[in-house]
């Protein structure tokens, strides 16, 4: 059970910080001006509730002239997961051979860019657990659905397995099977139940499974990033060379079309992807195949990430690296996410508290700042002085709660997402506890939070000032 509740502080110091350390309140409602203080400029506040730091600010020159937000430091790269695929039975040397030395390469690439090429490749065989049980057909179609738009298709001179014409026709809705049930029967069914209900148009029916996924990838689903590579028939002139009359029929089985009709339907389906207009490229050897895999990703990750100015030295840093375990950490949290009226109402509440910040009132810190660039004799008296204590109006910490594993970073990370996309004018700044090696080490949150506030808030003439508070902050 989630729970949201109030916390009231007074604003007598720029940082208190509840006992776990995690759901810190950090508040400097000042304003520079060419060194000089300006009270009466708009309002500017930072809370942290439950591993979330929400920042909202007005800033501007002058009055009434907003300026934008400053663009975020790091870009997050998400993965590029294309979903590979092919018939069952006579492309395991091929995916093997693109597992162990075309995808690791693109992974390279990728790594100099600040993101992961991360193939999805599910082999499968008519006999495994998986498929007998039905559910492969839906588990492929959902890998798809989530690799989208990424997407490695192999095929050859066979079909692979399919629902013959004389077979019945499937119904909608079925909820138990009998025990001698057809195996694509099931998949089929099961597949329709979860939520891909076209498979059992009449047209669809008879299908393999590879087709069914070709459907799902490049035809209904964006195709931008579908490459296709068919295997010629003359691959098998090396392979049935020095055979004996039965080893020859055995790869010759494994290879070729079982019958008339699959054979119709593996040409008919290659016609329908060339004219779909979808990259289509001709192999015979494993070497040919990596070339063109290896050649077509790469303009891909080329296209999608650009190369980085620096890369080795901005992947190295210490800052990079604890921001890309937050985002990371988020961004895992959003893959699965299951609403709720109850959740609703709490990311509702979240949302209001955000956004109400900007309508409170808070205490102005007296700055001091020295006229003359020359002067040098600084201490913290100078810098900070605490104001008078004033009860605040408003309320100016929200906690989450809840019990270990309920799915409060979900929450938030989800919030978080929908917060941004709502308004993003507002400038985030959030910290996952757990995400990271360093993420418990309060004074690394601390530099986190200082770093992304010298960004947002300071000029180049006030650097100097922030180093002197952030070195005070730090010792307390």
């Amino acid at each position: 059970m989630l729970k949201t509740s109030y916390t009231e502080f007074g604003a007598t110091s720029p940082i208190i910080l509840t006992s776990s350390g995690a759901r810190p309140k950090l508040t400097l409602p000042f304003k520079f001006n060419g060194g000089k203080t300006k009270k009466d400029g708009p309002k500017k506040k930072v809370t942290i509730a439950d591993s979330v730091m929400v920042q909202l600010s007005l800033d501007s020159d002058e009055e009434g002239v907003l300026v934008k937000a400053p663009s975020e430091k790091f870009q997050l790269r998400n993965p590029i997961r294309p979903y590979v695929t092919s018939t069952s039975e006579d492309f395991e040397e091929e995916r093997n051979f693109l597992s162990e030395n075309i995808f690791p390469v693109l992974n390279q690439q990728c790594q100099l860019r600040g993101c992961a090429f991360s193939p999805t490749d599910v082999q499968w065989q008519p006999g495994d657990k998986v498929t007998l049980t039905g559910q492969l057909l839906r588990l492929n179609l959902d890998c798809i659905s989530k690799c989208s738009p990424f997407f490695i298709c192999l095929l050859g001179q066979t079909y692979g397995p399919f629902r013959s014409a004389d077979s019945p026709k499937l119904q909608k809705d079925v909820i138990s099977f009998p025990s001698d049930a057809d195996w694509l029967d099931r998949n089929y069914t099961v597949a329709a139940s979860a939520g891909y209900s076209w498979i059992l148009h009449d047209s669809r029916q008879n299908c393999s499974i590879t087709e069914l996924e070709i459907i799902q990838a490049a035809f209904l689903s964006d195709n931008r990033y579908c490459y296709f590579y068919y295997r010629q028939p003359e691959h098998l002139d090396a392979k049935l060379e020095g055979l004996s009359n039965e080893e020859r029929d055995i790869l010759m089985k494994k290879f070729l079309p079982s019958s008339e009709d699959g054979d119709f339907k593996i040409r008919d389906l290659k016609q329908r992807i060339v004219k779909k207009g979808i990259s289509v490229k001709y192999f015979r050897t494993l070497e040919e195949l990596g070339d063109h895999v290896l050649k077509d990703w790469s303009m891909v990750v080329d296209e999608i990430y650009p190369p980085l100015v620096n890369a080795p030295g901005v992947i190295e840093i210490e800052e990079y690296r604890e921001w890309i375990a937050h985002e990371s950490f988020a961004e895992n949290c959003r893959q699965v996410f299951i609403t709720s009226p109850d959740l609703n109402c709490i990311m509702e509440e979240l949302t209001s508290f955000a956004i109400g910040v900007l309508d409170e009132q808070y205490s102005e810190m007296e700055i001091s700042i020295p006229v003359q660039p020359r002067y040098r004799n600084y201490s913290i008296s100078s810098i900070l002085r605490k104001p008078s204590s004033s009860e605040l109006k408003e309320k100016s910490l929200m906690v989450l709660t809840g019990d270990r594993g309920s799915g409060k970073s979900t929450l938030v990370a989800n919030w978080l997402k929908q917060f941004k996309e709502e308004n993003p004018e507002v400038k985030l700044i959030f910290h996952f506890v757990g995400s990271s090696g360093r993420s418990r080490d309060i004074s690394v949150f601390l530099r986190h939070c200082i770093k992304d506030l010298r960004q947002e808030y300071l000029k180049d003439g006030t650097c100097h000032l922030l180093s002197q508070v952030h070195c005070q902050i730090i010792k307390c």
